[in-house]
């Protein structure tokens, strides 16, 4: 039997009306994918997403990099649908551009092009990552994406420790190995979490601190649970036993409550931060000793001290262009067999950001970050300055930890690292600019600041 036309639109009609009923939004779509780059870039769960079979010189983890590509390709979609803006936005920081063509390029002088280019669209991905999420959320979406994203990870944690706990073995604590005899006692008892290191989780950690702490809670329960999350979070960060994210998340909040207080002197506030930042590093590396030992940490920085030093030697022999970008560990070039000789153990990075970008792409890359870094610090004090909400001393909160935490950790410049990626949306979403385009009606996740004395 066939029915006419007006009799298929009654046929149908039901199930049209479903589908539009059922018909889930575009941003629901685009702010799941965002979070869930944003969980992949943070490392979580990487020893399940992965194969285990990584050779870390010739070849990545071939799953792991299908999930990446997968995501990346996703999020180049998104870019494309907004190409013009995504154009613009990268012409407004030419030094990002500069430290992405310098990347690419560096692989004419690294000693294993491939390796170096294969990371290189690591880096980009995430760095695209970073505009597409600066053009399409303003910092009150992306915060509460963050949140979503730093509870989803501690709460897998507890989860995971809750197993362990009932079958009696431990899915959570670090491994303990031994450098010189001195790395058993640091490592053992460190909790990692859902994460491959000890450092990834207090990194995330001491971010979700951040985060929440920049986060409104307009009534009691909200502030309650503002505070427990804090509390879940602090615990964590401690259990494991990373010195360098519980130092980064404390200095970021104290200067920024010295922020508050000055946050009208504009032309003075910029240059203390930055200074206090670099005095903050030189005060830990040159007291040692005192320093770690207060943290229950060796006096040599874990091992970083004598690490530095041949670091530096390092850079020294090819200073301009340096070893092409994360073209040095692990075999990549020859000269990382020296270090190892020397130090007795492999690192995979210069466990120092500013150390990794000179030893990669030399002071030409260095210069341009610290361009980068400057446009970004001076746009989020501009920002903070004018706060009108909470929200809006994100920006200048997440740089001065960033800049801290590079001073014991690599995400500069860092392929597939969700540090890198907010570092970009920070940086690009504080443009003022790109302030303008955003809604003019207040987010209603927003505390505006009216009555406070210090923004008055």
């Amino acid at each position: 039997m066939q029915l006419n036309s007006s009799a298929r639109k009654k046929h149908f009609a039901p199930v049209t009306i479903l589908m539009a009923r059922i018909a889930i939004p575009t941003n629901f779509i685009r702010n799941t994918l965002f979070g869930v780059a944003a969980f992949v870039l943070s490392g979580a769960l990487i020893g399940v997403l992965s194969s285990g079979n990584t050779d870390l010189v010739t070849a990545g983890d071939r799953r792991f990099e299908y999930i990446l590509v997968f995501l990346y390709f996703s999020v180049l979609l998104i870019a494309v649908a907004h190409l013009g803006q995504m154009v613009r936005l990268g012409l407004r920081t030419p030094a990002l551009v500069g430290l992405l063509i310098l990347a690419c390029a560096s692989c004419i002088w690294a000693e294993l092009p491939g390796l170096v280019l294969r990371r290189t669209l690591g880096v980009a991905g995430a760095t695209l990552f970073g505009l597409v999420l600066a053009s399409r959320l303003d910092f009150g979406e992306q915060l509460a994406l963050l949140r979503r994203v730093a509870r989803i990870a501690a709460a897998l944690t507890y989860a995971a420790w809750a197993l362990g706990f009932l079958i009696g073995t431990s899915f959570v604590s670090g491994e303990s190995t031994t450098l010189r005899g001195y790395q058993v006692e640091i490592e053992a008892g460190a909790w990692r979490g859902i994460f491959n290191h000890k450092n990834d989780l207090g990194a995330m950690m001491a971010l979700a601190i951040l985060i929440e702490w920049h986060m409104p809670a307009h009534t009691n329960a909200s502030k309650v649970m503002k505070g427990l999350w804090l509390s879940a979070y602090a615990f964590l960060l401690l259990l494991s036993h990373s010195v360098t994210s519980v130092v980064s998340v404390a200095l970021a909040i104290l200067l920024m409550i010295t922020f508050k207080a000055f946050r009208h002197h504009y032309r003075v506030i910029v240059p203390v931060l930055l200074l206090v930042t670099m005095f903050s590093g030189a005060l830990i590396a040159l007291n040692a000793t005192s320093v770690t030992g207060a943290l229950g940490r060796s006096a040599d920085l874990s091992g970083r001290a004598d690490l530095w030093r041949w670091v530096a030697v390092m850079i020294l022999k090819r200073p301009v262009l340096g070893y092409g970008f994360s073209g040095f560990w692990k075999g990549a070039s020859d000269q990382s067999a020296v270090i190892e000789t020397h130090i007795g153990w492999s690192p995979v990075y210069a466990h120092n950001g500013y150390l990794e970008i000179l030893l990669s792409l030399g002071i030409a890359g260095f210069l341009l970050f610290v361009w980068f870094a400057w446009i970004g610090v001076r746009r989020a004090a501009m920002l903070a300055k004018n706060a009108e909400s909470i929200q809006d001393l994100w920006p200048l909160a997440f740089l001065i930890f960033f800049l801290i935490h590079n001073l014991g950790e690599c995400t500069i410049l860092w392929q597939n690292s969700l540090e890198w990626a907010l570092c970009v949306a920070t940086v690009v979403g504080a443009d003022p600019r790109l302030q303008t385009h955003y809604a003019i009606a207040p987010d209603p996740d927003e505390v505006i600041l009216e009555t406070a004395p210090e923004y008055s």
